[in-house]
């Protein structure tokens, strides 16, 4: 599942804490579904973690095995 432009995501610290804090920010109408807190407050969006960046961290990783194979061959 990709949700391009639903979402906006920053890396923060607090209290001793770090999460990343995901926010809807789609155009009304938008019919895609948003994630819910499933786990409660507490846990907020952790659930979903993953797939939230994967597309991120498939492009990341595709990046570094090029690097790799670069460096190696």
């Amino acid at each position: 599942m990709s949700t391009p432009g639903l979402y906006t995501a920053q890396c923060h610290k607090e209290n001793g804490a770090s999460w990343l804090q995901a926010n809807p920010v789609g155009t009304p109408g938008d019919p895609r579904e948003l994630v819910q807190e499933t786990l409660g407050p507490d846990w907020g969006l952790h659930l979903y973690d993953i797939n939230l960046a994967l597309g991120n961290l498939v492009h990341t990783a595709a990046l570094q095995a090029q690097a790799y194979l670069f460096e190696a061959g």
